[in-house]
């Protein structure tokens, strides 16, 4: 690792051999270390802290430079923590980034991402087991605990939701109820990526739940405010008044249908009523419910 000592001569090859946005002569990476040295005496710096916002602060530190180079963004890491962390715990922070540039080199090297289409919770389980096992290679247990057990219960939670929906002695109505309850026992920030979904869920069940129009406003009110239970009262009222028209439509259809009257006279009842009753976009959508000659 690259410090604030005299640089060997292994260190003189290493850098030699550097893509060109890192020519940096030893003399130069020399005097940038020394001065972000003399700015850390004479600035507040930081003990670095190994904790659940580290990874984060990793990917955001990856993410915020302008280069794809390992080598480059290595070296940029170790003047930022020169520069802002104490002497005692800088190198510890440098070769812990360091060793998560190596962890995630590797993961793209290997078959260890998650299609949640057509697989079963057996092979999420193999490839949740092989990329654990390339977290041991680079982190202790520890270290391991505070980068990534958060990924890792986001992860139990998605297999949790496969195995339920994988789960044949229950019928699609339990398994999107039981899914929706798994959601629900999420942390406000697990849940921020599921919520509009919860939300709509949850406005079906009070639909579902409230037969008049006054305890359904009420029950929306209560949980998502009045605007957006003046939206969706409004919405259900639309949809009850078009399910009326099709209603009507189709008995009337029965009706011509069965009369003895001739194809024509019959294509010509059916044209009228469309005309009357229904918009172009309409009879098109009509055309999706129901069957009519």
């Amino acid at each position: 690792m690259l410090s604030g000592e005299d640089v060997t001569e292994s260190e003189l090859a290493f850098q030699s051999d550097k893509p060109s946005e890192l020519a940096v002569t030893p003399i130069q990476h020399r005097v940038m270390l020394d001065i972000q040295e003399a700015y850390a005496a004479n600035h507040s710096v930081n003990v670095f802290s190994l904790g659940p916002n580290t990874k984060d602060d990793f990917d955001r530190f990856i993410f915020d430079q302008d280069t794809k180079n390992e080598d480059a963004v290595r070296t940029a890491y170790e003047h930022y923590a020169v520069a802002n962390f104490t002497e005692q715990t800088r190198h510890y922070a440098f070769d812990l980034f360091s060793r998560y540039i190596d962890y995630k080199v590797a993961l793209a090297t290997q078959d260890v991402d998650i299609d949640s289409y057509n697989v079963s919770p057996t092979d999420i389980v193999a490839t949740l087991d092989k990329r654990n096992d390339i977290r041991q290679r680079f982190f202790s247990p520890n270290e391991q605990y505070h980068l990534f057990s958060e990924d890792r219960a986001v992860d139990e939670q998605a297999l949790e939701r496969l195995r339920i929906a994988s789960a044949h002695e229950l019928n699609a109505a339990q398994k999107r109820d039981a899914i929706f309850e798994q959601l629900n026992t999420l942390s406000e920030r697990e849940k921020a990526p599921y919520q509009p979904t919860i939300n709509m869920h949850r406005i079906a069940q009070i639909k579902a739940l409230h037969d008049d129009e006054t305890s359904r406003f009420n029950a929306l009110s209560a949980e998502f405010g009045s605007e957006v239970a003046t939206r969706f009262m409004a919405t259900w009222a639309k949809q009850d008044e078009w399910q009326q028209r099709v209603a009507a439509f189709t008995t009337y259809q029965g009706d011509v249908m069965s009369s003895s009257k001739t194809a024509e006279e019959k294509q010509a009842l059916m044209n009228a009523y469309l005309t009357e009753h229904f918009t172009k976009n309409e009879t098109k959508r009509l055309a999706v419910v129901a069957v009519y000659n």
